[in-house]
């Protein structure tokens, strides 16, 4: 696709994703698997990039996968969708 449209003008830097809302329905405070580990992955990705990958869960951060997102200074979103639908901040690390 990038191909295709470098002819009309735009360039691949204009068609990179530059923020993503990334809904994920783990609890990842329960173990930091494989799923957990790829989205902290493409979190980091994303930040060397210069652009935002913020994952929301269905809980808070906890144990080993708060860890590993403090470490990296990551971001991640809480939002239970079977509550009254409020959103809480799983954890914002400078």
């Amino acid at each position: 696709m990038v191909n295709a449209l470098a002819g009309q003008g735009a360039s691949r830097s204009n068609l990179l994703l530059r923020r993503v809302l990334y809904v994920a329905a783990l609890d990842p405070g329960v173990k930091f698997g494989s799923l957990e580990e790829q989205i902290l992955r493409l979190a980091r990705s994303f930040r060397e990039r210069g652009a935002k990958f913020v994952p929301v869960f269905v809980s808070p951060l906890r144990g080993r996968t708060r860890a590993a997102y403090a470490a990296e200074g990551l971001d991640a979103e809480c939002l239970d969708l079977n509550a009254t639908g409020s959103v809480h901040s799983a954890g914002s690390f400078p």
